[in-house]
């Protein structure tokens, strides 16, 4: 097995994505006969707007397996990071600090029905602004 990085530094305060996926295809033997092929691929995404991507048009051979977010300890309940499985992902909008553009915050749903900010954010989230970008299934299959 090869290794393609062997550590990574959470440096930014903010949530990170852990995304599981499979794949699934038929590969042509030499012989002419075909062979399913399975394996996982395991993605660290920084941003949710990726993740979202994700979903939008997958190829037929691939299914989201699961969507994890490590939560940093703005967000979380203990002193820590932590992880938690995503249900969905939200968003709403807010102004820019010069108030000339509005600014997309976006808003995980856990497993457990907490709504934590991907960012760090002053005040509660205006639970009637959200807009559902996805909703993950228990399978998360696509």
């Amino acid at each position: 097995m090869r290794t393609y990085w062997r550590a990574a530094e959470l440096a930014v305060t903010q949530v990170w994505f852990i995304v599981t996926i499979g794949h699934t295809g038929v590969r042509k033997r030499a012989r002419g006969s075909g062979l399913n092929i399975e394996s996982t691929t395991t993605l660290l995404i920084a941003e949710p707007n990726e993740v979202v991507k994700l979903f939008d048009s997958p190829p037929d051979t691939m299914t989201i397996l699961a969507v994890r977010a490590v939560i940093p300890k703005f967000n979380s309940i203990g002193e820590d990071w932590e992880m938690s499985e995503v249900s969905a992902i939200w968003q709403y909008q807010v102004d820019s600090d010069d108030g000339a553009d509005e600014v997309p915050i976006e808003v995980i749903e856990t497993e457990n029905g907490q709504m934590l900010p991907c960012y760090p954010v002053e005040g509660p989230i205006p639970m009637e602004r959200l807009t559902l970008l996805v909703k993950l299934s228990k399978k998360n299959s696509t």
